[in-house]
């Protein structure tokens, strides 16, 4: 029934992206600077610095994590588009081997090899990037999704609070702190986590883009 809704599959291979292409296994360092630190660094900031969310902070996490949801759709699309054209680059280096092999053309052929070899690291590449941009979208969505709860629950205790009738009132006053220190820490371990991987991002489309721009210089010094 809600096989369509499970997210596990984006958290999972996000993790892959995460491993060593030496051993296949996912890099203990990496794990700790994309998922433990960011939970030390939010636990430092809700318990000894007791920065807990306020209306502003709330609203401007809301803000943050709706416009770079927005802004990474068209992030997909470059993507999407990049690696179609190395796709059709790859079936033309396929199609020129082959008449390579036919004429006996070695030095083509090496060239062909290694171009190849390269369009192929570009695409592994593209796809490791396109599902990090996934995670971060998935990133953000659970971000605006917990900050939301946190808007509500805040009203809802407002509510109880003006009404001293209420049998929760001291229930409620007694849990409401406790509420807040652990909304804060998801919050900012949401958006610690986002804001690692949207580096990661960003140094891996400029890798990509670097390697394209390069490749027009070199055409063009011919």
């Amino acid at each position: 029934m809600f096989t369509r809704l499970n997210v596990r599959v984006i958290l999972a291979d996000h993790l892959k992206t995460l491993r060593s292409h030496r051993t296949g296994k996912i890099r203990a360092s990496e794990f700790f600077l994309f998922f433990v630190l960011p939970m030390f660094i939010a636990l430092v900031a809700v318990y000894p610095l007791q920065v807990l969310l306020t209306e502003n902070l709330v609203n401007l996490l809301i803000t943050v994590f709706s416009i770079f949801a927005g802004l990474l759709f068209n992030l997909l699309i470059l993507v999407f588009e990049i690696a179609d054209k190395e796709s059709d680059k790859a079936k033309s280096l396929i199609l020129n081997r082959s008449s390579y092999e036919a004429k006996n053309s070695q030095d083509l052929l090496d060239t062909t090899q290694e171009t190849l070899k390269d369009s192929r690291l570009v695409r592994e590449i593209l796809y490791e990037t396109y599902i990090n941009i996934s995670f971060c979208k998935l990133i953000s969505i659970f971000g605006i999704m917990t900050l939301l709860l946190h808007i509500v629950s805040t009203s809802s205790v407002l509510k109880l609070l003006n009404n001293p009738q209420s049998n929760l009132v001291v229930a409620f006053k007694s849990i409401d702190l406790t509420f807040k220190v652990l909304i804060s820490f998801v919050s900012y371990y949401t958006f610690y986590v986002f804001l690692l991987t949207l580096l990661m991002v960003l140094k891996r489309i400029y890798k990509l883009l670097s390697k394209r721009f390069s490749d027009f210089q070199s055409d063009a010094t011919y």
